[in-house]
């Protein structure tokens, strides 16, 4: 009982292992997410630079154009260069040359000023886009593998509870109708197809049973012998006690322990079947130890050594033990 709980215990710890992988790998996905969101919005900060410094680069060509077809036109219409005209005072200058001057100056304050900053301001912007594209990947990589972990995990749950149930099985029939004289037991899972009978050693795993694996639990079905198969509902008390002790001893052959102590197991069984349950646990006693609580006289004819309290006195017990002879 014990290392069936342990057994429990470890699955159920399993269980919330990958479960809190599952939560990780959900919260790194949303980390992935907003990282790909910030690399959308620094591309697009990038393309506003590069859109910004493209006009900028524009400004200036025409710009430079400008200045050198006014250079062109000053030196076609007048053999001279804009250099010399700024050395000329502007009251000396010709009325047309002074306002068509002021023109040329109003066009280049149009095109305003070329932004030298934006190339180092581009150059920054993308190495922070690179840098958390690189995240980016590692965030990925990293969700994959916790993905890949969970899915190892839960076949290798799936194929220890298939290795685990198949045996369990096996020997919960067979000692079901040893304890009984005939019959048979078995456990199904929950949702799967009912098997024919237990697995024979050598045989393939049920696709039941890799189903089971997620299944809410498990029915007990008991054959009596000279009845039908049943449920635990239908059967009597003494039947379901046989169907307790052989589940019992079946899951004590799968995982066995040092020892196991049983209370009162058999106080439901007619004589017949005390006697049968008792030749039984003098054989497992051969592979382990086994403390009995009981009241039957067929028990203890098997036991090796018997323990009891007396009150020869009233209020006064007092603790005998026997040694039998095997």
């Amino acid at each position: 009982g014990a290392d069936a709980a342990r057994g429990e215990e470890a699955l159920a710890v399993a269980r919330r292992t990958a479960e809190e992988a599952g939560r990780r790998a959900a919260a790194l996905q949303d980390e992935s997410g907003a990282l790909a969101r910030r690399r959308e919005a620094l591309e697009r900060d990038r393309e506003r630079a590069v859109g910004e410094l493209r006009r900028a680069e524009a400004a200036v060509a025409r710009q430079q154009a400008a200045e050198a077809a006014l250079g062109g036109r000053l030196d076609a219409a007048y053999g001279q260069t804009v250099g010399a005209l700024e050395g000329v005072d502007p009251s000396q200058r010709p009325s047309a040359d002074r306002e068509r001057a002021a023109a040329l100056r109003r066009e280049l304050g149009e095109l305003g000023g070329a932004r030298p900053e934006a190339i180092p301001e581009h150059a920054a912007e993308a190495a922070a886009l690179e840098a958390l594209e690189a995240g980016a990947l590692d965030m990925q990589a990293a969700v994959q593998g916790l993905e890949a972990w969970g899915r190892e995990l839960e076949a290798a749950l799936a194929d220890r509870y298939e290795e685990t149930l198949g045996a369990v099985r096996r020997h919960f029939g067979a000692i079901y109708g040893r304890l009984c004289g005939g019959g048979g037991a078995d456990l199904i899972p929950v949702g799967a197809p009912p098997a024919e009978g237990p697995p024979a050693d050598g045989e393939p795993r049920a696709q039941g049973l890799r189903r089971a694996a997620a299944a809410p639990g498990l029915e007990v079905v008991a054959q009596p012998p000279g009845k039908h198969a049943a449920s635990l509902d239908l059967l009597s008390g003494g039947e379901r006690t046989l169907v307790a002790i052989a589940l019992v001893m079946a899951c004590l052959r799968v995982r066995p322990t040092a020892f196991c102590v049983l209370d009162e197991i058999e106080a439901a069984l007619d004589e017949a079947n005390v006697v049968r349950c008792a030749d039984y646990l003098r054989e497992v006693a051969e592979g382990l130890q086994v403390i009995v609580v009981t009241h039957q006289k067929g028990t203890m004819e098997v036991a090796d050594r018997l323990i009891g309290v007396t009150m020869a006195e009233a209020g006064v017990s007092r603790l005998l033990s026997v040694r039998l002879a095997g």
